[in-house]
């Protein structure tokens, strides 16, 4: 999602190596070997096997428990090498000869994501308000900042908490609703550098308001996280089932559950926890999600998507750097402020998997890359309550996370929200409402109220988010009922699916984030709907009669002209969406007869 406004060889690692084992064969050895040079060490995460300590362009090899090489790596500048797509199993070594004879590693386990840690791996860490740093199953540790509500302490807990998991600015460890109120009052002023990204504010601005505490958890190999950056491979989704159950484990947190939020990476992210499962896990509210990262976003009809999702992959690589010669501006800054620990935990970005690459050279859908990152494949895994909202017109993720939804119609507790809009109108007062319920509802365990401090600003948020005028933020039709129960009850009796139409035609003016109406259904898909089938005919125009012969006269043509093509919302010299009414009028023009292909229908008579 993205706002308008408001981004060495380490002698002592950041790992604890869970991935150690005492389990012998009779080729490697059990512990490092004497002549290996100081911090030398293997790391095993799930289907990975790591070792840092290396001399710079030293070259390793990765032996299995039989004492068979079976992968060679070159160390980077920062003493790192990553095997990935690695059997699980014990007894695996990395060994080297770095001029004095070979060294290895001692064992390391490389894991299977059925190794669900001891429960002791999440009761023995603690947080403190602020960043902290968390260390997952596999010893790697992740930048997690505990935000609490304005003025509260942890004396003051438990409280109700949720997660919101990202791979952009999301854990630096200032307050975004100062950064924000101070760029408000004066749009010249520059925002906080320790602040999290604007495309944050789910979790970091708005749950903090509405009495939550919120951890903000950095993806591993971004920011001041440890590890390798990997699109959602699975030691970066497991990452998320480890942090759902460390927070859940601590005492501030009411009920010992947590929910998790956000919108867009820190939606689609939600998913693929979701699927995993945590035991302590309360209820998911993603927005603007993607239901598949070849057909959904990355390739939509098999063709490689070269404007967002291109770009959107570059800035991940770009995160992915290690700090502070690349990366993130917050990682850069903490460590030239003293952050040993942020420092430390760079070793591994340079080993993060090359995503411009793996996509320049994917001529079809990988089955071995894309069976573990398919967002709807997890979805349809969650057994937790769920609220989940998306547009139809989403400039940014398309439509096609729609998909995703027939898989998840099995959860009893799901419910669907559906908007002619853009990204980022996702938090569209009339959605925030409902929103607020579910998370009072079902994370909270309260009677759902929307405070007077949220009520006050949430159309100023909107309107910085979409560019369009938005609604005030209504109190919950809920709030006066007299038990949990009661709103619970009331709550689960309302349609599954709610569809906003006609968004932009309100009473605000075009654009404004109000729906002409509305209409909900008690299923999806929902039963009384027929699809009908639309064909391009002659002169431009779209008919329901299908066409009956190859006649080659019957086809059209065109010159492809990028510069005969009408801007768009992603057309302006700072890359990034212009606001899709605020600065630009709604000004559909035609094509340019023969630089494109259009088909229109005959005037609708009704909806």
């Amino acid at each position: 999602m993205r706002f308008r406004k408001l981004v060495l060889v380490v002698a002592a690692p950041a790992v604890l190596l869970f991935g150690c084992t005492d389990n012998s064969s009779t080729e490697p050895a059990e512990a490092a070997t004497e002549n290996a040079p100081a911090g030398f060490l293997g790391i095993g995460s799930i289907d990975q096997a790591s070792a840092i300590g290396i001399p710079t362009d030293a070259e390793v090899e990765l032996f299995n428990d039989q004492g068979k090489a079976i992968r060679s790596a070159k160390a980077d500048k920062l003493g790192a090498a990553m095997f990935y797509e690695v059997e699980p199993g014990e007894g695996y070594t990395i060994r080297g000869d770095f001029g004095d004879g070979e060294v290895s590693t001692a064992p390391v386990t490389v894991l299977n994501r059925e190794d669900t840690p001891p429960t002791t791996q999440y009761t023995g860490q603690t947080f403190t308000p602020g960043l902290n740093y968390i260390k997952m199953r596999d010893g790697i540790e992740i930048a997690m900042t505990l935000r609490l509500p304005a003025g509260k302490t942890l004396a003051d807990g438990p409280f109700p908490t949720v997660i919101e998991y990202s791979g952009y600015e999301v854990a630096p460890p200032n307050d975004l609703l100062s950064s924000m109120a101070a760029q408000i009052a004066d749009p010249s002023a520059k925002a906080d550098p320790l602040a999290p990204s604007g495309s944050t504010a789910v979790g970091s601005l708005i749950a903090p308001l509405l009495g939550y505490a919120t951890v903000s958890v950095q993806i591993r190999g971004s920011g001041c996280s440890g590890g390798a950056f990997d699109l959602f491979g699975l030691p970066t989704i497991y990452d998320g089932y480890d942090a759902v159950e460390t927070v859940a484990a601590q005492p501030w947190v009411a009920h010992n559950k947590v929910g998790m939020v956000g919108i867009s990476y820190s939606g689609f992210s939600q998913l693929f926890v979701g699927g995993t499962r945590p035991p302590h896990l309360a209820a998911l509210a993603p927005m603007s999600v993607t239901d598949d990262l070849y057909t959904g976003i990355g390739f939509p009809g098999g063709i490689q998507n070269t404007g967002f999702a291109k770009g959107w992959i570059t800035e991940r690589k770009n995160d992915a750097m290690a700090a502070p010669e690349g990366g993130q501006p917050w990682a850069k800054l903490l460590i030239e402020q003293g952050d040993e620990q942020c420092k430390a935990n760079q070793v591994l970005h340079g080993q993060a998997q090359d995503g411009l690459k793996i996509m320049s050279e994917l001529e079809f859908r990988d089955p071995v890359l894309f069976k573990d990152r398919t967002p709807a494949d997890w979805a349809a895994n969650i057994d937790v309550p769920t609220f989940i909202v998306g547009g139809v017109q989403d400039e940014q993720l398309n439509s096609h996370w729609i998909e995703a939804l027939s898989g998840m119609t099995d959860n009893p507790d799901l419910w669907i929200t559906i908007y002619n809009g853009m990204h980022n109108d996702a938090l569209a007062p009339q959605i925030l409402t409902r929103w607020i319920e579910f998370l009072d509802l079902f994370v909270a365990d309260r009677v759902p109220n929307v405070p007077g401090d949220l009520m006050a600003i949430a159309g100023v948020l909107a309107e910085e988010a979409s560019g369009a005028p938005a609604e005030p933020l209504q109190q919950s039709k809920l709030s006066s009922m007299a038990s949990l129960e009661e709103a619970r009850e009331a709550f689960r009796a309302e349609p599954m699916v709610t569809v906003l139409l006609d968004v932009g035609s309100g009473p605000l003016g075009p654009g404004s984030l109000q729906p002409g109406y509305v209409q909900t259904f008690d299923s999806w898909p929902p039963a009384d709907l027929q699809a009908t089938s639309l064909f391009a005919g002659p002169d431009g125009s779209l008919t329901d009669t299908a066409p009956t012969s190859d006649d080659p006269s019957l086809s059209d043509q065109y010159v492809a002209d990028p510069a005969a093509r009408p801007e768009t919302s992603q057309d302006n010299g700072e890359g990034k969406p212009k606001a899709n009414f605020k600065d630009e009028p709604n000004n559909w023009v035609p094509l340019v007869d023969g630089k494109g292909l259009g088909y229109t229908t005959s005037v609708l008579e009704s909806d």
